[in-house]
């Protein structure tokens, strides 16, 4: 496996190597470019089209992936997207958690300010913080908080992906056929 400081060096050597070229014609550097957009097109494919790379669970490819979360969200409602790093690679795995099992814990240890409403936390502004998914295991039930952003890099690692259209005041989204059978 090539780990990602390697790739981002080689990235960061292209974009280099385009930009001190100034002396180049147009031309030539429209051809480097079109280089390096195939070559990372290509690293990207591999990616993608590798479930073992893409997928946390390591059973679907990036594009049946996709397809996966549009019909659960919009048959459930709603779930989120976990971005996890893969320790072998340092490569980000992509996870999905069915809206099902959000949910709001009995004890509750939050900031001040904040609530729990279905399963997501809130600060006092109402944005998402973060998600609460049930786990169930020999009849033991227990929460896992997935916070929305990162405590080391504070960038956004999780996110909540609806199956229709919401107001904004709604935490959660509504399962497709709920309007036809409610």
């Amino acid at each position: 496996h090539i780990d990602n400081n390697t790739q981002q060096n080689e990235i960061n050597n292209n974009i280099n190597e385009i930009g001190e070229e100034v002396n180049e014609n147009e031309e030539e550097r429209e051809d480097k470019a079109q280089a390096l957009s195939e070559k990372m097109t290509n690293a990207f494919n591999l990616y993608a089209n590798n479930y073992e790379v893409f997928d946390y669970r390591k059973q679907l490819t990036f594009g049946e992936w996709q397809q996966q979360v549009r019909m659960e969200a919009m048959l459930c409602g709603d779930g989120i997207i976990v971005n996890r790093i893969n320790p072998a690679t340092g490569l980000p795995m992509w996870d999905w958690i069915n809206g099902y099992y959000v949910r709001t814990p009995d004890k509750q240890n939050l900031v001040t300010g904040h609530e729990i409403k279905n399963g997501v936390e809130l600060d006092e502004k109402g944005r998402h913080v973060a998600y609460y998914v049930q786990n169930v295991k020999e009849g033991k039930v227990t929460f896992e908080r997935i916070p929305v952003k990162g405590s080391k890099s504070g960038r956004q690692i999780a996110w909540m992906i609806y199956g229709s259209e919401r107001l904004i005041e709604d935490v959660r989204g509504e399962p497709l056929l709920s309007g036809v059978l409610g």
